[in-house]
């Protein structure tokens, strides 16, 4: 249909039919500037049919994200047809690109209208997820209309309309978020399989990540597990930025310093901060975009890292690492996540810690540190290490933050503190009772609970008590759940839960 009135430079499914504009080329005509011919070709015309697909099978919600999905849906289905078309009858492909949307329609021949392949050559449209062309309508600053596109769906379309592009063609390069990538493309015989078995599980309100579970899901489905398609799939949603689950040296300029690093500890914080320590290079943030490598603490080894109820982070490390003893570390403060450390106890002429391998954190979160606002009870879990003298000291659990020296006091209760090679690799608890284990406590390895209040030694456990233990077992991890029971992680064959 053509508009009865005045040229019209658009199309549109409305609701149970399409909508062709005649096109304002070679008019007169104000009441459209985008001097277009008739919007009749291929790919338009599939479009619009797109839409009905999704009507049918999704009900996108024309908004937002699901309002972008279904624009990008619309031009995948326009590549598709045509150049589904192209290939079943050749002599149509005379002006037709199968990644430019509109083409034909341009009063530049060729130009398109949107360019699926490279969403920013030409068009504002972005090929990355909120990268500098992304159009940003959130809720509820910014509500939906004509007057922002319904919050961006047309423009913010590029970034789903290039993750299909990677997913038939493949590419390698380096995205409008500086990542790299290179995905390998499975042609349009299998990535049209996939894209229609992925509309067939959408809902209303789907997200790009919602996209990206359900297409992964159908490439299961397709292809198997560990097919070659799951893993096109899963690289091509990474280099348009919706799936960042792994950075690595490849992708994350701040993790060069990091090559062949292991990373050793994991805290999730606020409003999506991410604290990631190493064993060698120390202490990296992700701010929700990017990572950075904290300066304070560079190259040492980290150990653990706990946020507490207040926001602040706490980070137990080992410093620079001598053989298997650690020669300088302690406890690092971050009150501010992104102003400078606030403290560190370290053991230096104040013994602030009991030795400077500090192994674990548990953070009590019933208790404040007595004259110290907003500071809680910290428990640290050390071993042993080598003192300012050469000699190795043995390392013991302490409890801080006190206002005097030594910050930390030591907990030597039932502990053999006069064996240098003893210590407490790990601490856990809750706001009764907190869990240690001692690699060698009078010739024995044992787990020891203490009262969380007086910090008095209750009960210790080991293979004579309780036979269920190991004989020669090593606890690396305590966890307390909100059942009240007690979790120690072994290094070997076990997880031992006290209920």
């Amino acid at each position: 249909t053509t508009n009865t009135d005045l040229p019209m430079d658009n199309a549109f499914w409305g609701g149970s039919a399409m909508y062709y504009g005649d096109g304002t080329f070679g008019t007169s005509s104000v009441a459209c500037v985008g001097n277009l011919k008739p919007m009749v070709s291929l790919d338009i015309t599939a479009h619009e049919v797109g839409h009905g697909i999704s009507q049918s099978v999704n009900r996108l919600i024309y908004r937002w994200e699901s309002g972008a999905l279904s624009e990008a849906f619309s031009d995948i289905w326009a590549a598709i047809i045509e150049q589904w078309g192209r290939e079943q009858y050749p002599s149509i492909s005379n002006g037709k690109s199968t990644w430019l949307i509109g083409e034909e329609i341009t009063a530049v021949p060729g130009k398109g209208i949107r360019n699926m392949q490279a969403p920013g050559a030409g068009f504002a449209d972005p090929s990355a997820y909120k990268d500098g062309n992304w159009f940003d309508c959130a809720y509820p600053d910014c509500f939906p209309n004509d007057d922002n596109d319904d919050g961006g769906v047309h423009q913010n379309s590029g970034v789903i309309n290039k993750w299909f592009y990677l997913v038939t063609m493949g590419e390698a390069g380096t995205n409008t978020l500086g990542v790299p990538y290179n995905v390998s493309g499975m042609g349009f015989t299998k990535s049209r399989e996939l894209i229609y078995l992925t509309a067939l599980n959408l809902t209303p309100n789907s997200s790009f990540s919602t996209a990206r579970a359900v297409s992964l899901d159908a490439a299961v489905t397709l292809y198997g597990r560990a097919s070659a398609e799951v893993q096109t799939v899963l690289s091509a949603w990474r280099a348009v930025g919706v799936d960042s689950a792994i950075w690595d040296i490849s992708n994350t300029p701040a993790f060069a310093a990091s090559n062949n690093e292991v990373f050793t500890c994991i805290e999730s914080a606020e409003d999506g901060w991410v604290w990631a320590g190493t064993d060698k290079k120390g202490l990296y943030v992700f701010d929700g975009t990017s990572w950075t490598q904290r300066p304070e603490i560079a190259n040492v080894k980290i150990n653990d890292i706990k946020q507490d109820k207040y926001g602040s982070i706490w980070v137990a490390q080992s410093g620079t690492v001598n053989t298997s003893m650690a020669t300088a570390g302690g406890v690092n403060h971050f009150a501010d996540r992104v102003g400078p450390m606030t403290s560190f106890y370290t053991n230096s002429t104040a013994a602030d810690v009991p030795s400077r391998n500090v192994r674990s954190l548990f953070i009590d979160q019933s208790r404040f540190s007595p004259g110290l606002d907003g500071i809680p009870r910290v428990w640290i879990a050390t071993t042993p290490f080598l003192n300012d003298a050469g000699n190795f000291s043995s390392g013991r659990l302490a409890v801080g933050v006190n206002t005097g020296t030594p910050k930390f006091t030591p907990v030597t209760s039932g502990l053999d503190i006069s064996n240098t090679a003893n210590g407490t690799p790990a601490v856990g608890g809750n706001r009764k009772q907190v869990w240690t284990f001692a690699s060698n406590n009078n010739g024995r390895k044992q787990i020891l609970c203490y009262d969380a209040a007086t910090h008095a030694l209750l009960a210790t456990f080991d293979n004579t008590t309780d036979p269920i233990i190991p004989a020669n077992f090593t606890v690396t991890a305590i966890y307390n759940d909100v059942h009240n029971r007690t979790w120690f992680g072994l290094t070997t064959n076990a997880v031992l839960v006290r209920d």
